[in-house]
């Protein structure tokens, strides 16, 4: 029966040090579990912001194709815009795909603006006092501003939502150094309290059974012994 009882409270402790390694652990894996969810938010964010700026030169690389064919008059540079312009649109088509983001539809249409004027501008005959290629070059020059001012309020919006993720991330991290730190000082005060009871319950009783049998060997048999003193602070519990 005694033994019994033994096994029942150093179950009890041992269940109830279980018990406060879960809850801290549980918290603990939530808020790793979150602190993924806001890294992968900041760089799925930093992927789209490169894209966006690999989107916003590839405007600015099909544009000066235009304008060095008003200076140069090389006809060449038709073809190199068209090649320009296909692999802009598909850099759109492929964050648009890779993002599932379909905001990028003004974008587009201003690129199919400006490859409308820029047709108009290589069928123009090369003259240095050509004016129909300035007027030309100021209305790509205003979808160009358009396309580049809706690029950069997606970067607005992307820098925005990196920064709470940042927020949050920082957050997360203190409330994960708090909790370890808890952590450790449950564990340590349980394992002290483990110790203490399995020494007052277990060790010292067996300690006073060896030096009264002991005694008894050495023919001294007025010998008391208490199997089992009780520490005070397990009275209650027990």
């Amino acid at each position: 029966m005694l033994r019994k009882h033994l096994a029942l409270k150093v179950g009890a402790l041992l269940s109830l040090i279980f018990l406060l390694v879960a809850v801290f652990g549980w918290d603990l894996i939530s808020d790793m579990r979150h602190l993924q969810q806001e890294a992968e938010i900041v760089e799925n964010s930093n992927h789209q912001s490169h894209h966006l700026h690999a989107i916003e030169m590839g405007v600015y690389h099909h544009i000066k194709v235009v304008n060095d064919f008003l200076i140069t008059g090389d006809h060449r540079a038709e073809s190199v815009f068209h090649q320009y312009q296909k692999q802009l649109v598909q850099m759109i088509q492929q964050y648009e795909t890779t993002y599932q983001d379909n905001s990028l539809s003004d974008l587009m249409q201003s690129v199919q603006n400006i490859k409308s004027i820029a047709d108009k501008v290589f069928i123009l005959p090369f003259a240095t006092e050509n004016m129909e290629g300035p007027i030309f070059i100021d209305e790509i020059a205003t979808e160009a501003k358009q396309a580049v001012e809706h690029l950069t309020r997606k970067h607005h919006a992307l820098d925005e939502q990196v920064n709470r993720a940042m927020q949050m991330m920082a957050g997360l991290r203190m409330d994960m150094r708090q909790e370890t730190v808890a952590l450790m000082l449950v564990l340590l005060l349980s394992l002290g309290c483990l110790a203490y009871f399995i020494y007052y319950q277990m060790v010292r009783p067996l300690v006073q059974m060896k030096k009264a049998v002991q005694r008894v060997g050495e023919g001294t048999f007025d010998v008391h012994c208490t199997y089992i003193e009780r520490a005070p602070f397990f009275k209650k519990m027990i």
